[in-house]
Formats: structure tokens, C-alpha cells, sequence
């Protein structure tokens, strides 16, 4: 009976002391799975802001503005800086609509019809915007556009007596990229094909320029 006693005894002893061994390794283990998890969460939900960052659903506006070649038809003429004011709505993450207004100032007559004239513009467009790799080039944003508006034409110059004033419809196909500097903070570089109708059908230029937008 004592010796039974005796086993028994050494048994539970030999299995608290392993028991009390073992635990603190356990414990070890569980919270290295623990901290494993959290980082591995606060990994993805990382991922999930920077992504969000940049393909998000949202309003922005800006200015820009840059360089008007002309391909004028009947003559010839200088080229032009302009001006922009623009706002838009991204959404569906790949695609954006945007208002603009713009002023071109003033193309000086060289030849042909436009010798002695001095032509300025206005435009007000409504632009679509396509962003076919938004949801994995990040800050990076390439961007196709197409977009229709009324241009007015405004001649002056010696060659006009008085001041000339026509308005047509006008189409504009082109493209860009936006460039993130913040998630707020965007730099734009962008080109576009202007094409009026009407009276200013001979009006083709295109513009090279970029904006600065902030992105809410």
C-alpha cells in the first residue's frame, strides 16, 4: 500500500513539475500567435487605407492650366498658354466626371484668315475620365479622357473693326496621368485633342499642360 502510495505520489509530482515547465512556453506561444495576428490585421487594414487612398470615391477640385498649338485651318497663327478651373467627381473607382472651364487668351494671326487677327477662347466642358489601372498602380493614376462643351471664340486685331463673337460645340479626346503627392495632394500632367464645330470648326489645337488638385 505504501509503495502504491509512493508511485502515485512520484507520478503527480513528476506531472506538476512538467506541467509547470511546459506553461510558461505555451503561454510564450499564444502571444506570439497573438502579436502575430494583430500585426497581420493591422497589416491588411494598412493595405486596405493606402489602396482606398488613391481609388476612392470622391470629390476633388483644381487649377491648371499650359501650352495651346494651334492647327488652324486657312492660316496660321501664334500658339496660346491657357488657363483652367476644374472639379469632378471620382467614382466605381475606375472612372471620374468633371467640369471645366477654361480661357485661352490670345492666338495672334500670322497668315491666311488670321493675318491681323488676334483670337481668344473660352470653353466650358463637361470631361469623362476612364482609370483602367486604378485599383493597383497606387499613387500612379493613367487616365483616358473624352469630353463635349461650348467654346466661344472672341477676334479682335487690327484686321476687325470692332470686336467678333461666335460660340459653337466642341469635343476634346486625350489623356493623363494624376500623380499623388498625399492622398489630398495631386499633380496632373495631361494632353487633349480640341476639335470645335460650326463657325470655329477651324479652331483645332492641341493643349499640353497639367493641374494641381486637391482631393477630399
Amino acid at each position: 500500500m505504501l509503495r502504491k502510495l509512493s508511485t502515485v505520489l512520484a507520478f503527480a509530482f513528476m506531472s506538476f513539475a512538467l506541467m509547470w515547465l511546459v506553461a510558461p512556453v505555451a503561454r510564450a506561444e499564444e502571444a506570439n500567435d497573438a502579436q502575430a495576428t494583430e500585426e497581420a490585421s493591422d497589416s491588411d487594414a494598412a493595405a486596405d487605407e493606402d489602396s482606398a487612398g488613391y481609388d476612392r470615391d470622391g470629390w476633388y477640385t483644381g487649377v491648371g492650366g499650359g501650352y495651346a498649338i494651334e492647327y488652324f485651318d486657312n492660316g496660321t497663327s501664334g500658339n496660346s498658354g491657357f488657363a483652367q478651373i476644374r472639379a469632378g467627381y471620382h467614382f466605381l473607382r475606375f472612372a471620374a466626371l468633371e467640369a471645366e472651364l477654361e480661357y485661352t487668351p490670345k492666338f495672334n494671326g500670322d497668315s491666311g484668315r488670321y493675318a491681323g487677327v488676334d483670337t481668344a477662347t473660352f470653353a466650358a466642358w463637361a470631361n469623362i475620365k476612364g482609370y483602367p489601372t486604378a485599383p493597383w498602380t497606387g499613387l500612379f493614376q493613367p487616365y483616358a479622357m473624352i469630353g463635349i462643351g461650348w467654346m466661344w471664340e472672341r477676334r479682335g486685331g487690327p484686321a476687325i473693326s470692332g470686336v467678333d463673337e461666335n460660340g459653337a460645340f466642341a469635343s476634346r479626346f486625350g489623356g493623363g496621368v494624376d500623380l499623388y503627392v498625399t492622398k489630398n495632394i495631386v499633380v496632373t500632367a495631361e494632353s487633349a485633342w480640341v476639335l470645335p464645330t460650326g463657325h470655329l470648326e477651324s479652331l483645332k489645337q492641341v493643349q499640353i499642360g497639367g493641374a494641381l488638385q486637391y482631393r477630399f
